[in-house]
């Protein structure tokens, strides 16, 4: 809504971003008239802010800009992603932490789970983040191949070789996935066999996973 013009330019700012592009000019988000926006188009264009500002590296102004939108409860999971993304930009760690714990469970988002676990990772919170993927992320609503096998991967490292093999073994059992897809599929099936120790099953996988371009699982050791 607003002007035709705006309109139109709004219509090129879209489009750029699904490209990949950051468009520089906030001029465009300025001229579309907020009030006349339901809740999704108003957060839609208060997002796209927020990244012009963070990519022209108005930080505080992009966090000045979250922080409203947190406080009128008018956000979404991309709003705290680029809200986290620009805090471990600026080095502000704890605060990207505590807003990735919270609106993880807020918004019962499971990207946003991983995005805290892997942050916790990053900090050494072993212990922490296992307890993140066995409650909140690799849980039946949200099971994925790649989930399970990073929680094997972590249970692992943890010392927790036998509940690493179970769920490796669930991967690869059809009660919980159907037969391989996809490249990524085949890959994280690969990975499952590679880590029950089943190399020449595990090569099998992952040359059916090449497109991906993805390298033999021991370069990930």
């Amino acid at each position: 809504p607003g002007d035709r013009d705006a309109e139109i330019r709004w219509n090129i700012i879209s489009t750029e971003m699904l490209l990949g592009r950051v468009p520089q000019d906030i001029s465009t988000i300025d001229a579309i008239e907020l009030e006349h926006l339901d809740d999704h188009d108003w957060i839609r264009v208060q997002n796209v802010r927020m990244k012009i500002l963070w990519s022209s590296g108005r930080h505080r102004e992009a966090l000045a800009l979250l922080a409203g939108m947190r406080e009128r409860k008018q956000y979404n999971a991309t709003s705290v992603v680029y809200g986290y993304s620009i805090m471990r930009e600026i080095g502000e760690r704890h605060a990207a932490l505590e807003l990735l714990e919270h609106e993880s469970l807020n918004l019962e988002d499971v990207n946003l789970a991983h995005h805290f676990a892997h942050l916790l990772l990053e900090d050494g919170q072993l212990s922490r983040v296992i307890d993140v993927f066995g409650k909140r992320i690799c849980i039946p609503v949200h099971n994925t191949r790649q989930y399970m096998v990073e929680y094997a991967r972590l249970l692992i490292a943890a010392g927790k070789r036998s509940e690493a093999q179970r769920i490796c073994h669930a991967v690869l059992s059809r009660e919980h996935f159907s037969l391989p897809a996809s490249a990524e599929d085949f890959f994280y099936d690969g990975y499952a066999n590679y880590l029950l120790g089943r190399p020449d099953r595990a090569q099998y996988d992952h040359e059916r996973s090449a497109g991906l371009g993805y390298d033999f699982y021991s370069t990930y050791e």
